[in-house]
């Protein structure tokens, strides 16, 4: 998979309050030829959200953070979204010299939960079996949070940010982009540069080695499938050591704002 400049450079001069359908490009093994592929549309959940910054509660929230770069990972379950954000965070201290925070859409909802349910959140927040038993419960139960108010958990995240970190981070990766509407809300606040969208993928054998089973209602939900056709930056391959690190490399060089070749291959 290909990263294009033409894509960043693109993307870079919209609207951030919109998430557009841009054209991704693949190189395929068997000719190494660039296939030009259209995103489908959207889906419209992004259409019910009001203005955030205009979400009681918000206007603080986008003072703090409108300055802030906030990269956006979405993929399957056992995909690896958690060990890249981890490691994207590291080389952004490391090789960026900035500073870095990860955040989780999913906390604010787990954490209600548990307290809801007197269940241990320490495992809920892990990738444990314990987690697993609880998860269709757990999603039916944020799925009716959200609808009441879409952006609700995704608030709360920066919130809980906000309260539990020593310091201001350049950059927060949020681990779990599961919604259009999540893209939209993050992109929502900084003007000069709109979120990046890293796609983590994986193999179906590859995410089963990792844990991975199949369940009707978790994985065909809207969870899960819910950014499926939805435009992405980078795509990242986490199939091998060396894919995983071209793909960090890719990024690191997009986030830094580094010339990048018309086509990057991972």
């Amino acid at each position: 998979m290909v990263l294009t400049k033409d894509t960043i450079d693109r993307n870079r001069s919209i609207s951030p309050r919109k998430v557009y359908a841009a054209p991704t490009y693949i190189l395929t093994p068997s000719d190494l030829s660039v296939q030009s592929v259209s995103s489908a549309t959207i889906s419209t959940s992004c259409d019910r959200i009001s203005n955030p910054g205009e979400v009681e509660g918000s206007p603080e929230l986008f003072m703090y953070f409108e300055n802030v770069r906030f990269i956006g990972i979405s993929g399957k379950r056992k995909c690896g979204k958690d060990y890249f954000a981890a490691h994207l965070r590291k080389e952004i201290m490391d090789r960026l010299g900035e500073t870095a925070a990860i955040i989780h859409i999913s906390e604010p909802i787990k954490r209600a939960f548990a307290e809801k349910q007197n269940l241990d959140l320490e495992e809920l927040m892990s990738s444990s079996e314990y987690k697993e038993k609880f998860r269709r419960h757990m999603v039916r139960w944020g799925e009716a949070q959200r609808r009441k108010d879409p952006t609700l958990f995704c608030r709360k995240a920066l919130e809980y940010l906000m309260q539990d970190s020593p310091f201001k981070p350049t950059y927060v990766i949020i681990a779990d982009c599961r919604r259009p509407s999540d893209l939209e809300f993050f992109s929502s606040f900084n003007g000069e540069i709109p979120l990046l969208h890293l796609r983590i993928s994986a193999s179906p054998a590859t995410r089963r080695s990792r844990g991975w089973i199949f369940f009707r209602g978790i994985d065909d939900a809207e969870t899960e499938c819910a950014l499926d056709e939805t435009p992405f930056d980078i795509l990242v391959i986490n199939e091998s050591e060396r894919t995983f690190k071209l793909s960090i490399d890719v990024a690191i060089r997009a986030i830094s704002g580094k010339p990048l070749r018309r086509i990057m291959t991972l």
